[in-house]
């Protein structure tokens, strides 16, 4: 185990900032999930913010950022895909640099931690 964790610590700190070290890391099939789960909020979001074009949304101001419904759903949809696309960058790093093989050992038994795999 500490012949694993010696070699992932080889790898630069960007490499282990962007797949994840310590407060969080995932299996390259996790990340895959997060990125497909903020694309679809990003898609839901942005969907919603486009449709106040069509149809007129409730005006309905968010108290705290000061904005209406519609436009605070098209910055929740804009963020989200900056969350999908940091993500993805994780995923492509960690396929170039190989970091799956050897943050593998490092990874709990379990969906996200806390869930046992069924495989």
């Amino acid at each position: 185990m500490d012949k694993v964790i010696n070699e992932y610590k080889d790898f630069p700190f960007w490499i282990r900032f962007a797949c994840g070290s310590g407060w969080f890391s995932a299996s390259r099939h996790e990340l895959h999930k997060i990125e497909l789960f903020a694309l679809f909020f990003s898609a839901l979001g942005c969907l919603v913010w486009a449709s106040g074009f069509i149809w007129e949304l409730p005006a309905i101001r968010i108290p705290y950022p000061g904005v209406n419904m519609g436009d605070f759903f098209g910055l929740c949809g804009v963020g989200c895909l900056f969350c999908a696309y940091n993500f993805s960058i994780a995923i492509r790093v960690g396929d170039k640099y190989d970091v799956w093989s050897k943050l593998e050992a490092t990874q709990p038994g379990g969906v996200f931690g806390f869930f046992r795999n069924s495989n």
